[in-house]
C-alpha cells in the first residue's frame, strides 16, 4: 500500500472549533475509503496533515483524474486550500504511531549526490535504534517519497511522542552525545519537522 501525505491550509475566516472542517474531511474520507487520519500542526494550527492509505500510487492518481473528484472534494472548497501531497510505501495505517499524543512528521531533503546518499543511509541505519527506543511503545514509519524527481531525494519519518518537548529534548541530547549522529545533517539540503495532534481526539 501507499501512504498519502497531504498538507492543507485552513482558509482565512474559517475556525476549526465550529466543526465544519472535520465534518468535510470526514465526508471525503468516507467517500474515497482511504481510512485517513487528520492532524492539526502544533507549530502552525492553520495547517493540517491528512494521512491516508491507497492501494497504489496509480490508484490515487486515477482518482485525481476521475470525473468524480471535483464533486467529492467540493465540500472542502470554502474551508481548505491545497499545499502539497507526497506518497511513500508503507505497511498500512496500523503501522503508523496513531496512538501517540503527538506525531512527529519529519521531511528530509537529502543531497542527491551519491556520496551524501551513501553516508545518510549508513548513519540512519547505525542510529535508527536510538529513535526506536526513545519513542517506544510507538512505531516508527519511514521511507522515501516515491513521486519525487530523480534529482530530488526526500526521506520521511513518522514517530510518536508524549509531547513536542519530549521529542525536542531527545533530539538535542542525542545530537550532543553522538557526534556521528549530529553530522547526519551534513547530508541534508533542508529539513522540515512538524508535530501533529489528532483532530478526532
Amino acid at each position: 500500500p501507499i501512504l498519502e501525505v497531504l498538507q492543507l491550509r485552513i482558509k482565512p475566516g474559517v475556525s476549526l472549533q465550529d466543526g465544519a472542517v472535520l465534518k468535510a474531511l470526514s465526508e471525503v474520507r468516507e467517500k474515497i475509503g482511504t481510512n485517513s487520519k487528520f492532524y492539526c500542526c502544533v507549530e502552525n494550527p492553520r495547517l493540517l496533515f491528512v494521512l491516508g492509505q491507497w492501494e497504489s500510487l496509480e490508484a490515487h492518481l486515477q482518482f485525481v483524474r476521475s470525473p468524480e473528484r471535483d464533486g467529492i472534494l467540493s465540500v472542502q472548497d470554502d474551508l481548505l486550500e491545497f499545499v502539497y501531497v507526497i506518497h511513500m510505501e508503507f505497511a498500512g495505517m496500523q503501522a503508523l504511531p496513531l496512538d501517540a499524543n503527538v506525531i512527529a512528521i519529519t521531511r528530509l531533503f537529502i543531497n542527491p549526490e551519491s556520496n551524501h546518499l551513501k553516508e545518510f543511509k549508513r548513519k540512519l541505519d547505525e542510529h535508527r535504534q536510538l529513535i526506536v527506543e526513545a519513542s517506544k511503545p510507538h512505531n516508527i514509519v519511514e521511507g522515501w517519497c516515491v513521486d519525487a524527481a530523480e534529482s530530488e531525494k526526500e526521506y520521511w519519518m513518522f514517530s510518536g511522542w508524549k509531547s513536542v518537548e519530549e521529542h525536542s529534548k531527545w533530539e538535542e541530547q542525542t545530537s550532543a552525545e553522538s557526534k556521528d549522529y549530529a553530522t547526519i545533517k551534513n547530508h541534508y539540503l533542508g529539513v522540515e519537522v512538524h508535530h501533529g495532534t489528532d483532530l478526532e481526539k
